[in-house]
């Protein structure tokens, strides 16, 4: 059992924040969390790895590059139960409450990580203001972190996140451009199921003007057509789902 240690939490966050670069973040990071039994770390953006390509988006792991390899080619993070969870809890969770929600396929891909060695694991959801969701992924073996524990941690991991993705930014998804309110009305009610001319009689202008907003909308968020647009928006929590 690790003692509650502020002194030590506090030095590696300020580290962490004074790194000047990715390499010394993780010099940092990498021992403080084997101190609490974690032998491995995934930490980066969640994306869909269809829409974007690897190198744009931010993801440092110490996992076997053989299974980093096997989950990439097989798009595993779109059927990952704990990074669907990561997408939607606030709080850190275990690893195998994630399985509470796992699909036949979300079974297999944490059975792969198990097959590695990779047993047990915590993971810490990071939401942001002004950056699409991401998460810090520790794992390790028979894991069993106290509540002070898992709060030390997650102070922990949030700083070597924020700091890694000033370092190696900016990333296509890392900043937001926001919506204009129009914008955001439209694609509000395109959510809803409007049609052009029903958001026009609805707001009261022509349907031209409701197209043209939604493509200045799509311009945004580098989308590719209507549907796409009005997930996205739902996505990055711009409109209400």
């Amino acid at each position: 059992m690790i003692l509650n240690n502020s002194a030590h939490v506090l030095g590696a966050i300020r580290g962490i924040q004074e790194a000047e670069k990715p390499d010394e973040v993780m010099r940092i990071f990498t021992p403080y969390v084997e101190r609490y039994g974690f032998a491995h770390i995934h930490l980066g953006q969640l994306v869909n790895p269809a829409n974007i390509a690897k190198k744009d988006i931010l993801s440092i792991s110490t996992w076997p590059g053989e299974l980093m390899s096997q989950r990439a080619e097989k798009y595993d993070l779109l059927h990952d139960p704990v990074a669907l969870g990561a997408l939607r809890s606030k709080r850190p969770f275990r690893w195998q409450k994630a399985m509470e929600w796992a699909t036949r396929r979300g079974q297999r891909v944490i059975d792969q990580t198990r097959d590695f060695g990779i047993r047990d694991g915590y993971v810490f959801p990071v939401h942001s203001i002004d950056s699409v969701s991401g998460a810090v992924s520790l794992g390790g073996d028979q894991l069993d972190l106290s509540r002070t524990e898992l709060a030390e941690v997650e102070l922990v991991s949030l700083a070597a996140y924020a700091r890694l993705e000033t370092l190696l930014g900016p990333f296509p998804y890392q900043k937001i451009e926001d919506l204009t309110a129009r914008e955001a009305e439209v694609i509000q009610f395109a959510a809803a199921g409007k049609t052009n001319r029903d958001i026009a009689t609805i707001l009261s202008i022509q349907p031209d003007t409701v197209n043209k907003t939604i493509l200045r909308a799509a311009h945004k968020l580098g989308t590719l057509n209507r549907a796409h647009t009005v997930a996205t928006a739902i996505a990055k929590n711009m409109i209400f789902a």
